[in-house]
């Protein structure tokens, strides 16, 4: 499927498992792998985790009640926008 797809207007993202900020993991989650396939086969990054989420100081205020699921509708406006402004870039 990749080799049909123009690669300059895919953009893949990657978002971070919640139990990475929520419960203080440290595992990888195949962090490394996933990066590593994706800029080998050209792909446009967003790396919510390296360019967002570990710059923040309260990944909780993304989840309902600081907790493990979904976005809150916060934590989804504020993600959105910031892809929004990296595709425009």
């Amino acid at each position: 499927v990749l080799s049909i797809i123009n690669n300059e207007d895919l953009y893949f993202v990657y978002i971070p498992a919640n139990e990475r900020y929520l419960e203080k993991k440290t595992n990888n989650f195949f962090y490394k792998e996933i990066i590593e396939i994706i800029n080998d086969k050209n792909i446009n990054l967003i790396d919510l985790k390296k360019d967002y989420f570990d710059n923040l100081p309260n990944v909780e205020d993304f989840y309902p009640f600081g907790k493990q699921g979904h976005f809150s509708e916060y934590g989804y406006h504020q993600v959105s926008k910031f892809i929004s402004e990296k595709i425009k870039n």
